[in-house]
């Protein structure tokens, strides 16, 4: 029977074969994490071809961001599918992790921020404030790659260990609460806006401006930090994030296709209505052209020189 060891900052860790229950129970933990991975990997892939289709569509950058945010999910989600599997390097999913969570949470912050620029009729300062706030992921990004840099290595199942530091996860969980709280003010006050403009149809023009599919993804930001700060999934693994991508792709994704639609009957009440107008234009002018017709005969009479003269001899 083989030992494997890995250095931590602490000295040497022994990760020796434990009993065979504790063996049995880990290789079912594993097995469940694979399944629970592999689903999240096909929601995620079903994303990708979705948000190509709008950025393929309607080229916006924020669709771009969203392709974005669906293609760093899927990095991340598959390095952990195939790191048991593979002789996939532990440090190389390593930064993977880092960079995805983090970056994809700058990512899906941009959005909606952008979102909430656009429903409270383009405040500059909400674009100043939340882009401050947003820098906060390149620095946690940082201090993951330096001070917070823990050890990781195979264990006996193929899985990567990671010996989590507590304060990373707070410090992730403390700049998402912020970062949501800020885009939670931005989004009741537009919701107020919304309830002193249209009263009892707040909730439709709530859809229709898609407020309520960037609230469900701040929600989803931040019960999934909290759940994984609070260690109530049994783990600081970046593999729990996974779920809050799936749904935060989904909404997004279904909010941009509902504005697309919506944009598309718009464009055809806009078009109608100009087909109808210029069919109304086009009858008035028949009908002010049979009022002159004879007017314009006449004239045209009197244009001929020799219908003139035929005219006076007679």
């Amino acid at each position: 029977m083989m030992n494997a060891t890995a250095t931590s900052p602490s000295g040497p860790t022994d990760t020796s074969l434990p009993d065979h229950g504790t063996m049995s129970s880990e290789y079912r933990r594993a097995a469940w994490t694979m399944c629970y991975m592999s689903v999240c990997l096909t929601c995620v892939v079903w994303q990708i071809i979705n948000a190509s289709i709008l950025v393929h569509r309607s080229r916006k950058l924020l669709h771009i961001g969203v392709l974005t945010e669906t293609v760093l999910s899927f990095c991340s989600i598959g390095c952990s599918v195939l790191n048991p599997l593979t002789d996939l390097s532990c440090e190389f999913r390593y930064w993977v992790s880092i960079v995805a969570v983090n970056m994809g949470g700058a990512v899906v912050q941009t959005i909606l921020l952008y979102k909430a620029y656009i429903c409270y009729d383009r405040a500059k300062w909400l674009i100043f404030l939340g882009s401050a706030i947003n820098l906060g992921y390149l620095a946690l990004t940082f201090l993951y790659a330096t001070i917070g840099r823990v050890p990781t290595f195979k264990d006996y199942t193929g899985s990567c260990v990671l010996n989590n530091l507590e304060w990373p996860a707070i410090a992730k969980l403390g700049l998402d609460i912020l970062s949501n709280a800020f885009l939670s003010v931005a989004f009741l006050l537009v919701i107020y806006r919304h309830y002193r403009m249209f009263n009892n149809n707040l909730h439709k023009s709530l859809l229709s401006g898609g407020v309520l599919f960037s609230v469900g993804v701040i929600a989803s930001n931040i019960i999934t930090g909290i759940l994984i700060a609070t260690r109530t999934m049994g783990g600081l693994s970046a593999d729990l994030y996974s779920f809050d991508w799936v749904i935060t792709g989904y909404l997004l994704i279904k909010q941009f296709k509902f504005d697309h639609h919506r944009a598309e009957k718009e464009d055809d009440i806009i078009s109608k209505t100009m087909a109808q107008s210029e069919r109304g234009s086009r009858a008035s002018y028949d009908s002010r052209q049979d009022r002159v017709h004879p007017l314009q005969g006449t004239e045209q009479l009197w244009a001929c020189p020799q219908c003139n003269q035929v005219i006076m001899k007679h």
